[in-house]
């Protein structure tokens, strides 16, 4: 995969006015404390390259159905018109 790509006009998480943030502020949790499943993502965080390991979706297909369609990222965000999502697909995911 790669990095996010972001949308013409659409702002960078660094460039917003930090007064506007909820994080680090009093009433609210600070921002270290998050502990997200590792293929959720929040913008603030260092990382930009969301890992699923298999204990995150170990069981999901326990009915026997399953991926059937056999399908990967780039087929979901071509589904999901997701132009984020289709930037994390490699480029042999996407032919």
């Amino acid at each position: 995969g790669s990095d996010w790509e972001h949308e013409l006009g659409e702002r960078f998480r660094d460039a917003i006015n930090p007064a506007v943030k909820a994080e680090d502020k009093e009433g609210h949790r600070p921002f270290r404390s998050y502990q997200l499943p590792k293929w959720a993502q929040h913008p603030d965080s260092l990382t930009r390259r969301p890992m699923v390991e298999k204990e995150e979706y170990f069981g999901m297909g326990a009915d026997g159905l399953g991926n059937v369609e056999l399908w990967n990222v780039a087929h979901v965000a071509a589904f999901h018109d997701d132009l984020k999502l289709l930037s994390l697909a490699t480029e042999e995911e996407c032919r």
